[in-house]
Parts: C-alpha cells; structure tokens; sequence
C-alpha cells in the first residue's frame, strides 16, 4: 500500500500544473451543482415537488426518490469533470464550453429553484 501511495505522489507531482484547471473545473462544477441540489431540497421542502420545473425530476421527488436525484448530482459532477480532464488536451474549447454549461446548467437551477421559493 506504501508502494502505491508513494508512487500516486509523484504522479500527482509531476502532473501538478495540468491538474490545476482540472481542480478548478471540479470546484466549479461541484459548487453549482450543489447549489442547485440545496435549492432542490429547500423548494421540495417547502413548496412541495410541483414546483420543480423539470417533469421527471418532480415526478421522481414526487414519488420519495432524493437520494436517487442525489447521485445523478454526484455522478455528473464526476462525469464532466472527467470528459473536461480527457478532452482539454487536445479540444481546449470543446473542454472548457463543456465545463461551462454544466456550471451554468447548476445555476440556472438554483436560480429557478429560489424563484420557486419567492413564490
């Protein structure tokens, strides 16, 4: 395990500069997703699911299944990140428009939620 460990260091070390935007996207991504999850969770809380916008989100926060919608959240968080990490290499554009939308996908989100919230 020691082995392991020492050599995923130097790895990490060596591959330091182009994890830097790579880190960055993930913090992004994961922030604006969050912030719609919270959102989420808040409106459903108070307002009730017919408020969500999406029909099949709704129906399935509808019918009780949060913690279904909570991994999809975590799994495109690590999806984009991951087609971010492979295509900005060689497509910076492509990579980055990528990493873009899911951002502002997660704030439009959150902004519909809090609109929901206001009433």
């Amino acid at each position: 395990m020691l082995h392991f460990m020492a050599g995923l260091r130097r790895r990490l070390v060596r591959a330091g500069p182009e994890l830097v935007p790579c880190i960055a996207v993930l913090i992004a991504v994961a922030s604006a997703q969050a912030a719609d999850l919270l959102t989420f969770l808040r409106m459903v809380d108070q307002v009730g699911p017919r408020a969500e916008a999406n029909p099949i989100i709704a129906l399935a926060a509808g019918a009780g299944h949060i913690l279904p919608l909570v991994a999809v959240k975590i799994a495109l968080v690590v999806l984009v990140t991951s087609a971010f990490a492979l295509v900005v290499r060689h497509r910076k554009a492509f990579g980055s428009a990528v990493a873009t939308l899911a951002v502002l996908a997660g704030l439009l989100g959150a902004f519909s939620n809090l609109t929901a919230l206001r009433g």
